[in-house]
């Protein structure tokens, strides 16, 4: 019997040295029984070497470069725009003009490569406006059935890049398009599934889930440090100013219980220590499994999330995948983020007792006094309850196996 293949267009390969990649990896490698066909849409430039799951191949690359007259062009408004401001917005137009022609092209491609899969459906990762476009493009042209992913809100993506409202406003026209076309939409967050159902567009959660738990029992490897609170901080720094904010707290409130703060740092980042009174330790990139088992030894666990009203909408709705390794660890976590961000609302409904958020301004200090002061045996107890919650929540058969059941449905 032939195996079952279902294309995959995405911008950052099913690689885990990305965010979004682990994930990607993760699902495509735990549904074994059917092959992949990658098209990489490549609009960032990334480096080609990456390592994919066995049950997927690279079918084609595309690449965002401007080369010859285009990137002349594009060199020569810059330096024009540098003259004076009317000059700079036509050189932006021009550009913007360029970028869209070139991925509206790389769309047409696509569809029709696309087209000549065996497969009645298509799984399309979105993130930034290029995506948007070239996928809305694409999914005209080759009359598939749409599978879409989201990891961020386009709003966040945006917004960083620092892209025109009007851009802005178009590329958030075409997604609604894309999600009320999609026979599928998968997003990691309940409150964003909700939103989507409420607009009369089919949606499930899906993110960085976990292994169905055994029942063999656990070792759990507790470390006991009388001079010091050791923290974990996992994964990409884009919400610095939090994390800045949570570690000057953690700093004053150990002052008082005569304690030093150690913060260790799991990623593929290459971060240096911007302010003193802690010691910071490095570790790289690890494999999930072993990052779970290495943090689960220490105190506390720290969860920085974007506050700032511009990006009050991927508060809401996105989840950070740190979340769930932090749940898997069994750790207490303190947050810095927005009251009724997602990962908030979360938290305070299913671990409540094992989670605080600084920003509330109410029984902070008490809540890092009752980690620091927690016997082994109540931290046995708090990792029983996150091993419960995440079968519940984020394991294999709540989460990939209704998504693996559609798309071969679909397929």
């Amino acid at each position: 019997m032939k195996k079952l293949s279902i294309p995959i267009v995405a911008d950052v390969p099913p690689d885990p040295k990305y965010t979004a990649g682990q994930v990607l990896h993760h699902t495509i490698s735990s549904i074994s029984d059917v092959h992949f066909e990658l098209f990489w849409v490549d609009h960032m430039g990334l480096p080609p070497q990456f390592i994919i799951p066995d049950n997927c191949s690279i079918a084609r690359v595309f690449g965002f470069q401007l080369y010859g007259i285009w990137m002349a062009i594009a060199r020569l408004t810059k330096r024009l725009g540098e003259r004076s401001a009317l000059l700079r917005r036509l050189g932006l137009m021009v550009r913007v003009s360029m970028w869209m022609a070139k991925t509206s092209l790389i769309g047409l491609q696509l569809g029709f490569a696309l087209r000549r899969s065996s497969s009645r459906l298509v799984w399309c990762v979105v993130q930034g406006e290029k995506t948007v476009l070239c996928y809305t493009i694409a999914a005209l042209v080759s009359g598939k059935k749409l599978v879409l992913q989201q990891w961020d809100p386009l709003s966040w993506w945006m917004t960083h890049r620092g892209h025109p409202k009007g851009v802005y406003r178009l590329m958030r026209a075409l997604l609604d398009r894309l999600e009320r076309r999609a026979i599928l939409n998968v997003v990691p967050s309940d409150a964003w599934k909700a939103r989507l159902r409420s607009e009369g567009k089919e949606s499930i959660r899906l993110d960085n889930f976990f292994d169905d738990p055994v029942d063999e029992p656990q070792d759990l490897v507790l470390l006991s440090d009388p001079a010091a609170v050791h923290v974990v901080f996992v994964g990409q720094f884009y919400s610095n100013t939090e994390l800045e904010s949570l570690i000057s707290f953690l700093v004053r409130t150990l002052l008082g219980e005569s304690k030093s703060l150690v913060l260790h740092y799991f990623g593929y980042d290459n971060p240096t220590q911007t302010s003193g009174g802690y010691h910071f330790v490095v570790h790289g990139a690890l494999p999930r499994g072993e990052l779970v088992k290495r943090i689960s030894k220490w105190d506390l666990a720290l969860l920085p999330y974007p506050t700032e009203d511009r990006f009050s909408e991927t508060s809401s709705l996105s989840f950070p995948s740190k979340s769930r390794v932090y749940l898997a660890a069994g750790l207490p976590i303190v947050s810095w983020a927005r009251e009724g961000s997602s990962p908030d609302i979360f938290f305070r409904e299913h671990y409540a007792a094992h989670y605080h958020n600084v920003t509330t301004g109410r029984g902070s200090e008490e809540f890092v006094r009752s980690v620091v002061k927690a016997s082994p045996e109540e931290r046995r107890r708090r990792y029983a309850v996150a091993q419960r919650i995440l079968a519940e929540q984020f394991s294999y058969s709540s989460e990939l196996v209704p998504f693996r059941k559609f798309m071969v449905q679909h397929a």
